[in-house]
């Protein structure tokens, strides 16, 4: 849960255990309502994780991967 974030445009969030992409992508979400330009990385250790949140965010959300305000390693 996120409670009394100062949000700037140098506000980043960091996901970590990303697992399916699902929070990152609320995060990313989140930013966006806040009128922010997104910075959201996420991160598991489990490579095929990994990949299983990038095709889920590439499938919603294409723009936010190509453009670099979700990054996923």
């Amino acid at each position: 849960v996120i409670r009394n974030v100062q949000w700037s445009q140098s506000t980043a969030i960091l996901d970590i255990g990303c697992g399916s992409g699902y929070l990152t992508a609320a995060f990313h979400e989140l930013m966006l309502n806040e009128g922010l330009t997104p910075r959201v990385i996420g991160i598991d250790r489990i490579h095929p994780i990994v990949d299983f949140a990038r095709e889920n965010i590439q499938r919603d959300r294409p723009m936010a991967l190509q453009s670099g305000q979700i990054i996923l390693k």
